[in-house]
Parts: structure tokens; sequence; C-alpha cells
């Protein structure tokens, strides 16, 4: 169209689409469609069409009104004259501008029409059919005489059926015929009219005389559209129900046959010949909107029709129980002459059965077990809905916890006819013959296990659900589970699981106690017996018992890779909820147990023998022995708990295995471990059981092969078949045939051949002859043969072994040179060749020479032959095509060419081609010894050629191996260039230049660069044994890391160039480095460092050493040594054999172990270690963490140029690889020791802390340096401007406790005290009186830190000590400004009594800040030490870690505000914050800088704690007094405290005032309680005070003074007297936790005088003071307080019956309070008696 932008172009269309029929009016004619765009429309005048019979009588009509499709038809149209005739149409189209577009012209006649409509007269509707119909009988007369059978039904069938294909003659007789055997998917037979409810039979048959499966349907098609197909199919060998494409269940299978179902549907052989063909029948009815499938009248599956097939499967179909269906009958794809038959049957007449269920209690019974498809998804369910001649099974449901006992039909009794089935239900199968039955069954109880079980170990309510669960996954040994009852045969499982997030391996087991003497009693020493099976994790994960009478601690079988990665539950398992282990099934059938692992039976074990040490003594088991069973699970400690599925039946089913093997071999199980008398052996499974993954092996005798293996008359294949054991019986039978290896016609007085099977044959005597060879048997052509020669020290000649080929030539089998047959031999001759004889081709040449090695082999010398070991030199010669390859030991050496004849010229052609046959023998002569001569031999003719492509890139070259090659007689050298499967080729590459190195090879893309070796001249060798037929071995050539100086016995660099080097044997040596390349200044060198696990254990050591051009060498490197894993230093002039780092994460050392299973997996990790050089400076790191830094700008400058070297050793015999990179760019802005920064000034006063000063300390005194006095001079010279209020020091103030540091560490700490610094000296285990001495000498026991640090003037700082022998725990007060500090030093690992007084010292001073240092708390991860880590306190001589000062001390006082301790070397100082019970936060520092210090240069370091003046914002400063410089920037930083508030008593005043006359002059107490000994107390008192006397003559308990125990378990608190004197409070609280604190450090009793008691209460902490003095405080489980106010106590007793605790001492005077009293208060209280005044007494 011409338009103002050009010429536009549009589509349009019309013609004749359709054929239209109207049988009501016989009505026949077309319609006609029109279609364009709105441009094409616009353009059109009318649209119309014309019809015409005869040319030139055309009728047209148009219109103006565009619409589709038009009707173009002939009414009434004249049949008898026309019917034939046809009638033409065409479209046409008038545009505005006068033209007229036309159609193609279509012509069809009446005939043509109807019938096409008769062809497929199925699918129209019950009234489209009546009208065709109506319409051919009114034209009966012309109609009858048309092709249109297919408008009329035939018997049960549509008559539009391919009589080509269909036979229905026979329907009468209930069957049709598939004419052919072979139908298809578009030529179905339709039954005739529409169906609702339907039941439907036909019989599928599967023939075996046919070429391919069948596949015999039933495909319903609905009215609304909707379709589903339903067909019995053998399909990849698994026979089942299958559906086809369609709308409803696309491609399901709602049912698998049966074995027995299955050889119903095969028709085979000789049910053919014997005209018994009857197949399978399959039964469907429609009931409503669901289809009921039956497989010979037994109900199997249900489909759910409302649903589509999308996806989902969860779209409303639309079909009802009203919608109408059409019913097409298909078989297809099984051609065969005779055809096929199918039976059939249909109606509508459904009669569904009712089946009710009278059961009273226990369960139901449901219908049989069947698939049930809904939304697309196969379920199983229970059967609800039966129909008449269905075979129904009922079946009793037990409810959780109970099991069948019974089942009735119709009130008869049928349990002993049912099935008892593996899910413990009961099923019982009947014809349905009426309308309505009645079932029911009987239950009782089911109880699984004993009830003595551990209700906090075990969580029983999943048993009916088949799984326990261990509590907090942590069973034990004396706690199992117990089955209820006795067995004897039993068939258990249980899912064992190992857990990655538990603490410790686990162990799952099932135990076996047999009562064998039948008393009912276990035990051991009257013959009982006792054994235990279990999956557990040790190394290797296996099945193991434990100790028992039986197989005590015996591994019947180790677990292999996938059994262990499903036994192990990973974290990632966890996540995502999939937790499912590894089953372990144990059967006892008679004497013997059965072991299985995922239903594989891996091991056996006898019952009848006890576990002496030999294990041969008669046990006393006997099948009818009855044993008690026992679960149990331990070991495995995770929050979360252990689930553990289980079964346990008593119903074991073994499965016969009958081997109907006629001879030449036998059929067995698989190899698994049996245990007979103590020992493990290996033998061939002989009993199976059901359920069991059954693997059958056909195995030949010796001298025979396998030809076939079958299984229930099923070829499977090959020689192994594996399957799930489902019925009792299988029948199996293999064929073998013998293997002939010589011909008969050999020297019997010569050679013995009994050994011929086994790979060898026996020169008798040891000599043979040219003339008495072995003859193989047959002809060949390619061959593979190998022979072992030996040349035997004790013979006297050499000998000869040798293969002789003659060749066939002219083809009549007879051998004759002289007609052009050739021959020749290869043999080792001499001693020192492979040697040709006298023959045609090659007479008399060497083909190789031996070298020396393989002489030695070929030579077996006496000692070897005394030893046994007579293996000699193997030559295996392959004749390929028209060449003889020839090998020693697999290695290729020589070639040559058969083509050619041994003229003296060699160049006359031999007529050998590679169609050429052969003859071969075996010779041995020469050798005469009388033992004889045996030789090892094979022979194969399937030789298999591998192709070996191999590169270089522009570098270097590459090539296999030279071989020698004898072409023309002549003998030269050339590169091999065929190869074979099994042969040792070795490939060489060479690069152009020394300076390059062969640095990667790929092999078929894949980088094995690892696999080659690489010699000091860079030249890559790569040996490898080729098992595929073709290789891509490309090498590349790159520049060498490392110097060529190497030792390459120890070390394979082949993989330098990517950053991988190997020690094959894994040892190298301190003499046997790596040298990078070149020399450095700043470097960064890191590496992957592995500890290989080997039996020796021998720890791994990966060292980088570094040499400095001023002689200076230093080396750093991963060690396990001494009990530890560290980063250590080795001999040299810096930091000779020093400790910079202990490695005590445990997931570090475990990524740097490697194990066994990492090895074999190949994913060995390992610790990545990193070492930088910058400058002076040196930076350690592991795992990109930066662990230690030194400054040695000591002993070296910047420019101070560097050797490296790598080393590796003390790990030998196993395969060690090492990652490593170097690099020259080193960037350290977050990397320096030191920082720049301002000093801090916004502060009010400062503490100094002094951390371990021991390196400092030993240094100065070794080597004169003053890095001591230098620090202690700076703390003095920067007092007043920093305003150092306090000095701290953390201990090991020495490093090794001699009088040379002690003399220098008091000196300096005098200054402090010239300069009127009040400080403290905390003593480390360094400084302890035995540290450092000899045990025999005078002064080992002198404890030299109290006398050199503890002088008068250092005493006088404080205000008491624990002890006053020694300085090591004390306590003092210092007030800056407003705010109050106690400052408390303890021991290194102070004990309980230590603790105990500094507790008392804090309840004296509730309103300071306490300050408490010692040694050794925080550990370097923040926690506090316990005994798990790097030298505790308990593992050194001090009684409490870290963890136990936390839970005795220092979580209980709300006012602790901060703890400091050294003693782990750390460079950066360690916070930590932690709440303490009071909800108070304490914070913890670790300052240790004694791995600073370690540098000889010293670095004096201090920490300065600068503290806002209310003391809670303090900033952080670490300094290097010697450096002068901030230490590393992470060191400052600031916290906050949680300080005390304000000044205050911890005493809570009560409300009125204390009143107690009636003790004023003293009490005695009886059984008899007045009423002034009751009190009711309105709060809980925290202080207890009272004036108490006892008698010594009470020795044992005194009773109470106060209480209100009654002997319920709630709410009490007494307070009484133990034995010997020995206050004790008594508390319970309102959950019946206890505490019973007995002070047994205590004794009140005296005879005349009064004594004055005292309890304090804080939390869970009770102090007990006498006579004003502190004797001991207690920790209780709970906090102590009454739970409920207005509490009713006794005062002299409490209420338990007849007052049968009454004090048997007086009672003067009884304080009670609500706070608690001051130190000071409870002192003023025993001085001034009952006359002191106290406030906050509780009324009574």
């Amino acid at each position: 169209m011409e338009e103002a932008s050009g010429l536009s172009f549009h589509r349009f269309y019309l013609g004749i689409t359709k054929l239209s029929l109207k049988p009501s009016v016989t009505g026949f004619g077309y319609k006609a469609e029109f279609y364009g765009d709105a441009k094409v429309l616009a353009q059109v005048q009318n649209i119309g069409y014309s019809l015409w019979l005869v040319e030139g009588h055309v009728v047209t009509r148009t219109t103006e009104t565009f619409k589709n499709p038009l009707t173009l038809r002939l009414q009434n149209f004249d049949v008898a004259n026309y019917g034939e005739t046809a009638v033409n149409a065409q479209a046409i189209m008038t545009l505005k501008n006068g033209s007229v577009l036309e159609s193609t012209v279509q012509a069809y006649s009446m005939r043509q029409v109807l019938e096409a409509v008769a062809k497929s007269f199925g699918p129209y509707s019950v009234a489209q059919k009546e009208a065709v119909r109506a319409m051919y009988y009114a034209h009966e007369a012309t109609m009858s005489k048309w092709n249109v059978s297919g408008l009329f039904v035939e018997g049960d069938f549509e008559g539009c059926y391919d009589a080509a294909k269909w036979d229905i003659s026979t329907q009468e007789q209930g069957y049709v015929t598939v004419l052919g055997g072979g139908g298809s998917t578009a030529q179905p037979l339709q039954f005739a009219g529409e169906y609702g409810n339907m039941d439907l039979t036909i019989n599928a048959r599967d023939y075996a005389d046919s070429d391919t499966a069948s596949r015999t349907d039933v495909e319903l098609v609905f009215e609304n559209g909707q379709t589903v197909t339903f067909g019995v199919i053998n399909e990849q060998g698994i026979p089942r129900i299958q559906t086809r494409a369609g709308t409803i269940l696309h491609w399901k299978s709602p049912y698998d046959l049966t074995q027995a179902e299955s050889d119903q549907f095969m028709i085979d052989e000789a049910e053919i010949a014997a005209g018994n063909e009857d197949g399978v029948d399959l039964r469907i009815i429609r009931y409503g909107t669901t289809i009921y499938l039956f497989i010979e009248n037994k109900q199997v599956a249900i489909c759910d029709l409302t649903k589509c097939a999308k996806s989902a499967g969860d779209t409303e179909s639309g079909v009802t129980a009203d919608t109408k269906m059409f019913v097409y009958l298909r078989h297809y794809d099984d051609v065969r002459e005779a055809g096929v038959q199918i039976p059939y049957s249909i109606t509508t007449d459904v009669k569904p059965v009712e089946v009710i269920d009278g059961t009273v209690a226990g369960g139901t019974v449901t219908g049989g077990l069947i698939n049930y498809y809904e939304n697309n998804v196969r379920l199983s369910k229970y059967s609800d809905t039966h129909f008449m001649n269905e075979v129904i099974t009922v079946t009793a449901v037990p409810d959780k916890g109970y099991k069948a006992t019974g089942i009735f039909v119709d009130d008869a009794d049928v349990t002993a006819q049912a099935a008892v089935n593996e899910d413990g239900t009961i099923s019982y199968s009947f014809p349905a013959t009426k309308d309505e039955y009645s079932a029911s069954a009987t239950f009782e109880e089911y109880v699984i296990f004993e009830d003595n079980y551990d209700e906090t170990l075990w969580d029983l309510s999943g048993q009916y659900d088949g799984y326990v669960t261990v509590i907090g996954g942590g069973g034990a040994t004396d706690k199992p589970l117990q089955f209820v009852g006795s067995y004897q045969d039993v068939d258990l499982t249980l899912n064992a699981r190992d857990y990655a997030d538990s603490t410790t391996a686990s162990r799952t087991e099932f135990g076996f106690e047999f009562d064998v003497d039948g008393d009912g009693i276990i035990d051991t020493s009257k013959g009982d017996q006792t054994v235990t099976f279990g999956v557990v994790n040790q190394n290797p994960y296996r099945i193991q018992t434990r100790g028992g009478t039986l197989l005590s601690w015996k591994s019947p079988y180790d677990l292999n890779k996938a059994e262990i990665d499903q036994f192990v539950i990973s974290e990632e398992e966890i996540a995502a909820g999939n937790e499912d282990g590894l089953d372990l099934r144990v059967i006892r059938y008679g004497t013997t147990i059965y072991l299985f692992i995922e239903n594989k039976q891996v091991a056996i074990c006898d019952l009848t023998k006890c576990a002496n040490s030999n294990g041969d003594t008669e046990s006393g088991v006997t099948a009818d022995t009855k044993m008690f069973i026992y679960l149990r699970h331990y070991d495995d400690k995770r929050e979360d708990g252990v689930q553990i599925p289980f079964s346990i039946s008593t119903n074991v089913k073994p499965v016969e295995i009958v081997d109907e093997t006629a001879e030449r071999g036998q059929v067995t199980g698989n190899s698994i471990n049996y245990y007979l008398n103590n020992a493990r052996v290996s033998m061939y499974s002989q009993q199976h059981f059901m359920g069991e993954k059954v693997t059958l092996t056909a195995r030949p005798d010796k001298g025979n092969r396998f030809v076939s293996f079958t299984v229930d008359g099923k070829n499977v294949g090959g020689t192994t078949y594996s399957f799930t054991a489902n019925k009792d019986s299988y029948t199996v039978g293999a064929v073998f045939e013998e293997i002939v290896i010589f011909e008969n016609n050999y020297d019997t007085a010569l050679w013995d051949l009994s050994g011929q099977y086994d790979g060898y044959v026996t020169v008798l005597g040891g000599g043979g002859a040219t003339n008495k060879p072995l003859q193989l048997a047959g002809m060949y052509q390619n061959v593979d043969l190998t022979l072992n020669a030996r040349d035997y020290a004790d013979s006297s000649t050499k000998s000869r072994t040798e293969f002789g080929f003659e060749f066939d030539v002219d083809g009549d089998g007879i051998i004759d040179t002289s007609k052009g047959d050739q021959t020749v031999t290869f043999g080792i001759a001499e001693g020192n060749r492979i040697q040709t004889r006298g023959g045609t081709l090659l007479s008399w040449k060497t083909p190789y020479d031996l070298n020396t090695a393989e002489k030695d082999m070929l030579v077996i010398s006496e000692e070897e032959i005394a030893a046994g070991n007579e293996d000699g030199l193997d030559l295996r010669i392959i004749r390929y095509g028209t060449v003889i390859y020839m090998f020693i030991e697999n290695r290729q050496v020589a070639i040559c060419d058969l083509t050619k004849c041994a003229n003296s010229a060699g160049d006359t052609d031999s007529g050998i081609t590679a169609d050429t046959k052969m003859y071969i023998y075996l010779r041995h002569y020469d050798d005469l010894r009388e033992a004889g001569v045996q030789i090892p031999f094979s022979i194969k003719t399937d030789v298999t050629p591998v192709e070996i492509s191999v590169t270089a890139d522009e570098n270097g070259t590459a090539h296999a191996g030279y071989v020698n090659y004898y072409v023309n007689n002549g003998r030269t050298s050339k590169l091999s260039d065929t190869h074979f499967v099994g042969e040792k080729v070795v490939l060489t590459a060479t690069p152009v230049s020394e300076e390059l190195v062969c640095s990667q090879m790929l092999v078929n893309g894949n980088d094995q660069t690892g696999s080659m070796s690489v010699n000091t001249a860079g030249v890559g060798s790569y040996t490898f044994v080729p098992g595929a037929k073709a290789y891509n071995v490309a090498f590349a050539f790159g520049t060498p890391v490392f110097e060529n100086t190497y030792n390459a016995s120890v070390w394979n660099v082949s993989q330098q160039c990517q950053g991988v080097v190997a020690l094959p044997a894994g040892g190298g040596a301190t003499a046997n480095p790596l040298q990078f390349k070149g020399t450095y200044t700043d470097v960064d060198v890191s590496l992957v460092a592995r500890d290989y696990a080997d039996e020796a254990n021998s720890g791994a050591r990966t060292d980088l050493e570094f040499v400095f051009d001023n002689g200076e060498t230093v080396t750093f490197g991963v060690v396990y040594t001494e009990g530890s894993y560290r980063i250590q230093t080795r001999g040299g002039t810096l930091l000779s054999w020093k400790t910079p780092y202990f490695i005590t994460d445990k997931a570090m050392i475990d990524q740097y172990v490697v194990t066994a299973e990492e090895m074999s997996s190949g994913n060995p990790g390992g610790l990545n270690f990193r070492v930088v050089r910058y400058g002076t400076e040196f930076y350690l790191y592991l795992n990109d963490q930066m662990v230690k830094g030194y400054d040695f700008s000591y002993k070296l400058t910047a420019d101070t140029t560097v050797t490296v070297y790598l080393r590796h050793y003390d790990d030998a015999g196993v395969k060690v690889e090492i990652p490593f990179a170097i690099t020259e760019d080193v960037t350290v802005e977050d990397l320096r020791l030191f920082t720049e920064k301002a000093p801090v000034t916004n502060y009010s006063y400062s503490f100094a802390v002094i951390p371990d000063t021991q390196i400092m300390v030993e240094n100065d005194v070794v080597n004169g340096q003053t890095n001591t006095a230098k620090l202690f001079d700076w703390i003095v010279a920067n007092q007043e401007a920093k305003n150092i209020q306090f000095v701290f020091g953390l201990g090991d103030i020495t490093d090794n406790n001699n009088e040379a540091e002690w003399t220098l560490a008091q000196a300096q700490h005098q200054k402090l005290m010239d300069a009127g610094i009040p400080y403290s000296a905390v003593r480390g285990n360094h400084d302890l009186s035995w540290y450092g001495k000899d045990k025999e000498a005078e002064n080992y026991t002198v404890d030299d830190y109290t006398n050199y640090m503890g002088t008068t003037a250092y005493r006088a700082q404080f205000g008491g000590f624990y002890n006053d022998d020694n300085i090591a725990n004390s306590w003092r007060t210092l007030q800056v400004g407003d705010v109050k500090y106690l400052l408390i030093t303890l021991d290194y690992g102070a004990n309980d009594a230590a603790l105990n007084w500094a507790s008392g010292i804090i309840y004296q001073h509730p309103d300071h800040n306490v300050i408490i240092t010692t040694h050794a708390y925080l550990f370097r991860d923040g926690t506090t030490l316990d005994d798990g880590d790097l030298v505790p306190p308990s593992a050194n001589g001090g009684v409490n870690d870290g963890d136990d000062m936390w839970e005795k001390l220092v979580s209980k006082h709300e006012n602790i505000v901060l703890v400091m301790s050294g003693h782990d070397p750390q460079e950066n100082i360690i916070v930590s914050r932690t709440n303490g019970d009071n909800g108070n936060v304490v914070t913890a520092m670790l300052i240790d800088a004694q791995d600073a210090e370690a540098q000889e240069g010293s670095m004096g370091m201090v920490a300065l704690l600068h503290f806002s003046a209310d003391g809670r914002n303090v900033q952080v400063e670490y300094y290097s007094t010697s450096k002068e410089k901030y230490f590393k920037a992470e060191n400052q930083f600031s916290l906050e405290l949680d300080v005390v508030e304000a000044a205050g008593s911890s005493e809570v005043p009560a409300t009125g005032a204390y009143t107690n006359t009636a003790l004023t002059e003293g009490s005695d107490y009886t059984t008899t309680i007045t009423d002034e000994q009751k009190v009711t107390l309105s709060e809980t008192p925290y202080t207890i005070s009272a004036w108490i006397n006892l008698s010594t003559s009470v020795k044992d308990a005194a009773g109470v003074i106060i209480g209100n125990y009654s002997g319920s378990y709630a709410n009490c608190l007494n307070i009484e007297i133990s034995t010997n004197g020995n206050p004790r409070l008594y508390h319970r609280n309102a959950s019946n936790v206890f505490d019973s604190l007995i002070f047994n450090n205590v004794d009140i009793r005296s005879n005349t005088q009064w004594v004055h008691l005292v309890f304090t209460i804080s939390g869970n902490r009770v102090s007990c003071y006498v006579n004003g003095e502190l004797k001991q405080t207690l920790t209780a489980s709970n906090a102590i307080q009454l739970e409920s106010t207005n509490a009713d106590f006794i005062i002299g007793g409490d209420f338990r019956s007849g007052n049968s605790r009454a004090f048997k001492g007086r009672i003067l005077e009884l304080d009670l309070y609500s706070g608690i009293l001051s130190a000071e208060k409870i002192l003023d209280l025993y001085v001034n008696g009952a006359e002191a005044v106290i406030e906050g007494k509780i009324e009574y």
C-alpha cells in the first residue's frame, strides 16, 4: 500500500478451511475464513463465496459484513443424482478499487464427506451419531453402496476400526485379536457408546517370541476433553501399570508388578508351545470420579480423576461423576506373526461391596495397602472401596502402642489363614461374592521396652513411631534400653548417626545377653554369655563389639567411604533437617548373628564359641537359648539429643538360593567377614533373608570361564546380579566352559602343566630343549604375551626362556618355511639381553640389552631361593598387525618389523600381513637344576592399543621414550609411537634453555603436574600405565622458583611454577632444604603446613629459614613437639628454639593434622602459614590472622639481604605436598608492630600494669642489658605527668627463679618504693619456690618470691595477707578522688581457702570497686583458663584455674569490676566482659608481653590504664619503654568498667526493732515446742547471729538453732550444728533443689564459754564467722532465699515430728538481719555482745 512515508506491506488470508455436514437437512458444504489487519479491511468492499457443481452454473453470495467463518452449505442435497459429484467452492474478496481476490478451489462430494465421518465416527456425541444414521437411512438406497460401515456398532465396538489391524469377529467368545501383533497409538478399538461408571477387564500378554516389549492400554476420553490411559507394559525389563501421555496422570506408574505377576504377564516359549497363553488380568473400574485398578482382581491402585496433569497436578480437571467418557482399547509395539489375542469384558453394572469394621478397640480393619494417586503424587493408603468379584484384602491395623492378635470376617476367625506383614499388621484375602461383609480384629497393648530405663537419659515418646531419643545425646554403657521379654530368632535394625556438631564420637549398639542355663538371670560366672554389636566412630569407622564373653572388642566390618559419609551427619544435613544415618541390621537366626549395613550382608558371627584367647571353647548357646536385648547410645553429647530409629521383629524370614549350576563352577553370595573361634576370616555369604540386598556372583572353577548366568530363568547378562529379596526362594544357575591353554602334544617328562590355571608351568629338572616346547592351543593374530624369565644362581648354565612364533603365510595350516612360511623367536638369553634365535626372520639378533637393575632382577640369588622369593624379569611381547613390540617389566624397549625376511640385507618381503595367523610356542632350556624352573605366563588376544599425543609449548620439546627398532635386519633407535594398555609409558619434556624448567603437564586437559618428576636440569619425566584408549599430554615450561641445588631424591619440584612442591617419601632433613632463587630484602612467603597421620605418629615440621648476608639467621616453622602444636624457631642467631605462638584452637589443629580419611579423599586441608619480612620487622600469620611480630633492628637493617629456604622433615613414609607462594611485593599498612600516635591526655589518673617480665629480666642478667631498668625508670619519670596512682604486676617476675634475676627484679621494684609509688607484685609459676631448682638441693623449697619482694616497706602497703608467711595473697584499699578501690592479689592457682579468704575481704568492702590481679586467669581466646588450655595452673602446681576462680569467687560479687592476668603469651591485650551472678559486668584483661620481650633487644612493655574521674571510662595504651613507641594500633583502645555507683552498705534495714527477751538468760530445748519458740519471719534473713553454748561431749549432730524443715520438700531454711560441732546451713527451694553446707573447718563446741556464731548469705555464697573472725565461705548450687513471706520458724528445733532435731545446747541471743552485715560490724557484735546496737534486725 502506498503511504506518505512510502510503501507498506500487509498480509491477509482467505480460503476454504473446513467441510460442513448438517445431517438433519441433508446439508453439505464448506466453511470459509478471512483475515487481515485494519488497513487491509479498510480496502475491502465485500467478501463472499461461490459454489458450483457444473462449470458455468455458479452461485455467488457476498456480504459487506466482515465475519468469520462464513458457512457455505447446500441443503436438501440431491443425494441420488449428485451424491458422488464434487461440489466446488471458492472464497472471494472484492476490494474497493474493483480488484477481486480468489482462494484456491476445494472440491468434495457428499460420499467423500460421509466416508470421512464414518472413519472417525467414535468420538461424536450420541445426538450427532443418531442424526447421521437418520440421514443414512433416509438415503439408504444410495449410501449403502458407500464405505460407511463405521457409522454402525458391531457388537461391543464402534464400527470405525481398522480391519487390517483388528479382528473383532470373536468378541462373542470374549476376545479380539490384534492381527500381526503390532498395533499403534492411532489405531485403537472404540467400545460402543458413552460410559459413566464402568467395569472393564483385559488380559495383557507379553510374548517371548516377539521382537519388542508389548503394551496393552485402555484409554478414557472424557466429554470435557480430559484424557487418561492405563495399560500393562514391560518397559526396560520392569513390568508395570503405566499411564501414557494425557491431560490426567501424564506418564505415571500407578503399580509395579510383582515377580509372580510379571511371570504371568510374560508368555514364554514353553507356554506358547503348550497353548497356555493366559496373561495377567488388568481390571479397571471407574466409579464416580475415581479409577480403581486391579491385577488378577486384587486392588492395587486408586487414581483421582478430579485433578489435571500439570507439574503440581493440583488443577481441577472438571471431571464429575456425571461426566461421560469414550473408552478405547489399544495394543502395539509387539509384532508377532501369530497375532495377539486380547480377552476382555466390559459392563456398566458396577457393584460396590461394603466392608463394615466391627472392631471395638486397639485398632481398625481396613482394606489392603495400595498405591494412591492424587495431585500427580503417588502415595500409599489402605483401600476403602471394594467391588463384586474383587479379591478383597482386609487388614488389621493396630493403633499406636498396640499389636494385632486376631482377625475375623463375618464373625469367622480367619487368623490362622491370615498373613503377618512386616509392619505388624495382619491381612486376610477373600473373593467378594455379596454386597456386604463384616470384619473385625482383636488387639493387645504392645510394650516394646522394659520400664527400668533412665528417664533423664531416654525419651520413649516416639517408640511407636519407630524411634527413641537420647536426651542430650550422651548415653552410657550402664544405662541401656531393654527390649521387653526374651528372644530367640530376631531381626533388629537401628539407624546410627554420628553428628558433626557433637563434641565426641558416637557409638550405637545392640547388646545381647544369652540365658544359657535358662534361669532367667544373666550370670556370666555360671556360663551365661554376652555380646554387643554397634556402629562406632573410631579409626577406622566400623561395626565393633564391646567387652563381653563372646567376641570381645572385635571388628566384624570396617565401613567404606560412602557408608562413613552416610553415618556422619554433617552441619549442612543438620541444618537441612536431613539426619538419616546408617542402618545397622542384626539378625540372630539359630546360633549365628548376621550383620548388615544398609541391608547389605557384611559379616557373620558364630555364637557357639566363647571369648577365651583362642575362642574355641563351647559357649553353650544353642538355637533354643533365649536372650535379653538392649539398645545403647553413648559418647555423642549434643544439646539437641540424638534420635535413634529402630525396628524389631521376631518374624525372621530366611531366603533360599537354589543353585542349579551343573558343573565347572557355582553361584555364591558376596564376600563377607566371618568370625569363628574369635578369628575374622573371609567367606561367601550362604544364608540370606527377606529384605536383604543380595548380591550373587557366578564363579567358575579353576580352568574354566564364564558363559551365562540366570536368576529365576532370566539371563542377567553378567557374572554378578544384585537384588532385594522379596520372596522366600530364588533359583539360580550358571554355565561355564573349560579353558584350553596348551595343546596336549607336550612332553610330560619335561613339562608339568598342573599350575597352568594359576598362571605358571614348570620345566621339570629345569632344562628344556629346542625341540620340546609347549604349544599354545589354536592359532593367533594379535596377541599379548608375558613370561617371567629366571636365571637361577644354583644352576650350571645361563638360561633361556622364550616365545616362538610360526607364521602360516600361505594359510594352509601347516608351517613350511620352504613355501614361504616364516618363524621368529624372542627370549631372554645369556643373562643379559633379549635375543632372537635362528629363524627366517631376525635370526640371532639382539633387540635389547638389559641394564644392571634388570640383570639383577633376572638372576635369582641363593638368598632369594632360600627365602622363596623367586620373582624374575617380566618379558612381554605383543604382536599387533605386522609388528612385534617388546617390553621389560612393561616398559617398551624394542620394536621389530615382521614384513621383512632374514636374508643378509633383510629387505625381502616376508609375506606377513596383519591377517596372517600364527602358532605360538613357549620354551625354556639350558638351565639344569634339580628343583625345576617355574615359568609364570599370561596370554590374551584382546590387544588394546593406546593413542598418545604428546605436545610441548615453544619453550621445549616432549616425546615418548626411545626404543630399539629392527627393520631390514638393522637395529636403529626411534621414538616409540604405538603403546598399549598396561604398558609403563615414559614421557620426557626438555626445556630449550637452562633458565627454564618443565613447569606444567596436562593429561587429557587435566592438570597432572604433580604426577611428573623434574630433575635439577629442569627436564620433566612422566611415567604412567594407560588404562584408557587415548591420551593427550601437553607440557609447558616456565621460570623456576628454586635453585637447582636441591636433592632430587627428597624433593619433587615439578609443580613449583604452580606453587606446590612435594616430598614423595615424606621425610626431608635439615640438610636438604629447597632454596628460593635469588636474594630478597622485603619478602612475603606463605605455605600450607600439614602433619600427615602415620603409624609412628611422628610430628611433622615445615620451616622457612632466613639467612642474612651479615651472618644472622632465623627459622620459623609449624611443628608438633613436646606434646604441643606451635610455631617454633630452630637454632639460629636470632630467636634460637623459641615458641612465638602455641596453636591451641582445635579447629586449627584439625586443619593441620591430615587424617587417613582426608588423605584417601584427596582433601588434605592444612594450615596456612605466612611469614612477612618488611625492613627489620617480621610478621607471622596463621590462616590470615597475624599471631606474632618481631623487630630485629638491633641486628638487621632494612637493606640487609636474605636468602630463603624451605624445609620439611620428621614425617617419613607419607607423601607430603606443600603449597607455597613467595613475593617481594610487601604492603604493611596494617601490619606494623608500632603505631605512631599521640599520648592520651584527657583523663584523671592512671594505673600502670607491668606484664610478665621474665624474658626481659633473664636477658638483662645474661646479656648485660638494661631494659628492666629502663622500664622502671620510665614509670618513675612519668609518675607525675601521667598521674600514676598504682602499679600492678602480673607475675612471672623471673624466668628461672635464681638469685641473679631476683636481685635485679627487687632492685628495680625498689625504685617504685623509693619514688612513693604503691605497687603489687603477683607470684607466677616461674616464681614458685620449686621452679628451676634442683630437687636435691637445699634451696628447693625456699620462697625467693617472698624473701626478695616481701620487704617490710612492701608489706606495710597492704591491709593484710591470707598467710603471713608469704605475700602471694594480699589486699589493700586505695581511694582516688571519690572512687574507692579494693585491690586484691591472688597466688598462681590459688587454693580454695585463699579464695574464701578473698571473698570475705570483698564482703567487708561492699562500697569498693574490686580489682583482682593474679598470674593465670584469662586465656588467649577470651575464655577463662581451664585444664584443657595451655599450661593451666591445675597442671602446673596450682589448684584453681581461671574457670574455678570465676565460679568460686569472681562471679559471686557485684563489686568486682576488673581482673587482670598474664601467663599466656600474647602480643595483643585480650579483653573479656562477662556477666556475674548479680547482673554486673566483670571485665578481664590478659596482658603478657613475654613473646615481645623474647627478642634479645627486649621491649620493656607497660600497659597504661587512664581513668576518668568516676573510674568508669578507661583508655588503654600499650607502650614499649625500650623502643619508646606504642606497640600495635589494636592495643590502643578504650573500655568501660561497671563500677559501684556510690559508696554505701549492703545492709538492708528492716522495719521494726528486734526483741528477744526469752533468750536473755540462755535457753535449753526439748522435744516439746513452746509458744516462745515459734516465730514468723517477714523476709529472708541474710545475716543470722547467735550466742550459743554446746558441750564438747556432743559428738553427733547437735540439732537445729532455728529452722522450718518439716520433712516436706519446699521452701525451708535450717541453721544447725552438725557432727563434731560443725555449723550447717540446709536450704531447699520451691523446685525441690537442696543444698547442705557443712562448715567443717569450724568447731563451736565449748564446755563453759558462750560462742558467737554468725552466718552471712550473699546469693549462693554463705560465710561463717566465729567470735568475730571469718572462718570459712561455701558456695551453694542455687541462691539461698525464702520464696514466700511470713514463714513460720522454730527456735531450737524445726517442724519435724516431735521436734526430733531439738538443739542439744543453749541459745543466749538470736539476731536475724535482712541485710548482710560487714565484717567490721560482725566484729563489733562480738566485742560488744548483746549490748551492740545494729540496725536492720528482723522483727518476729
